[in-house]
């Protein structure tokens, strides 16, 4: 296997650390939440922490 498509997998996973899995008290689904909760949420942990962070997919 090349290392080019190694770097490629890679950079493919990247992203995956920076989901916010945030539902409330139904452990990720959202279902106990406000609408816009995770997202509001995930806005002020971006400011906080710099860091490209984003709502998991529910």
């Amino acid at each position: 296997m090349p290392l080019a498509e190694d770097v490629e997998r890679i950079g493919e996973t990247l992203p995956l650390p920076a989901e916010t899995s945030l539902g409330a008290t139904a452990i990720g689904t959202g279902i106990a939440a406000e609408p816009g909760y995770a997202e509001a949420v995930v806005r002020h942990l971006r400011a906080l922490t710099g860091m490209p962070l984003t709502p998991a997919a529910g």
